[in-house]
């Protein structure tokens, strides 16, 4: 899997103008929205790149759905349309979906959000997430987790849902969740442990851990 490409930390060059007090770019494809961007305190390089504080960030999936952004600090290139989120980074999605990590990258135009930190996720209200690597495809709605994946159902979701795996892949369209790694997966007093790749279906992801495929993982 190749690495996030985005502005790399502390990249800003020494010739820096402050251009404004208030910044609001759009990113358009046509005129459907991508990405709109605001932030105070704009400065900006030579390489097109502009730094903001108080960062508010609205990303468009493929149906329109909106998520909100906002981080202590960015930097955004205008001429890669790619940007680098810092400091109490939190989103808000359709779902119910929320999202913290200390960092977030922004690529393909807005349409591939990583988290090369440790990230901790919302789904529903029903249950919370923590990995060390999240990738989310906006187009495709698909979600990327990797390293210690932690699954929990949180208090009052009867019967408790969690999951331990090295790799999670949800659609969220499908309701469809991919295990890899070694799983350890457990509803209520029941618990499967296994070191083979799981496929849950809809019915899994709605709280029953009915397994619709299980096969052996060739990754």
């Amino acid at each position: 899997t190749q690495g996030p490409t985005a502005i790399p930390s502390g990249s800003a060059g020494e010739n820096l103008a402050l251009i404004g007090k208030d910044f609001d770019y759009t990113f358009t494809e046509g005129e459907k929205p991508l990405f709109r961007i605001r932030g105070e305190s704009i400065k900006a390089d030579r390489q097109e790149t502009i730094y903001l504080d108080k960062v508010g960030l609205t990303l468009y999936d493929k149906a329109g759905s909106a998520y909100e952004i906002e981080s202590e600090r960015a930097s955004f290139n205008r001429l890669q349309n790619e940007g680098r989120l810092e400091g109490k980074v939190r989103l808000r999605g359709p779902d119910g979906l929320t999202l913290a990590s200390p960092l977030l990258l922004l690529q393909d135009r807005g349409q591939t959000l990583v988290c090369p930190r440790p990230v901790d996720l919302g789904y529903g209200g029903k249950y919370v997430v923590t990995a060390k690597f999240l990738r989310v495809h906006l187009p495709q709605d698909l979600y990327v987790l990797a390293g210690d994946v932690v699954l929990r159902s949180v208090p009052g979701i009867t019967p408790a849902i969690g999951l331990n795996a090295d790799r999670v892949v949800y659609e969220r369209k499908e309701r469809r969740l991919r295990i890899e790694g070694r799983v350890e997966l457990t509803r209520g007093a029941e618990r499967c442990s296994t070191s083979r790749a799981l496929t849950l279906g809809h019915q899994a992801a709605r709280g029953h851990a009915s397994t619709s495929r299980a096969k052996r993982s060739d990754s």
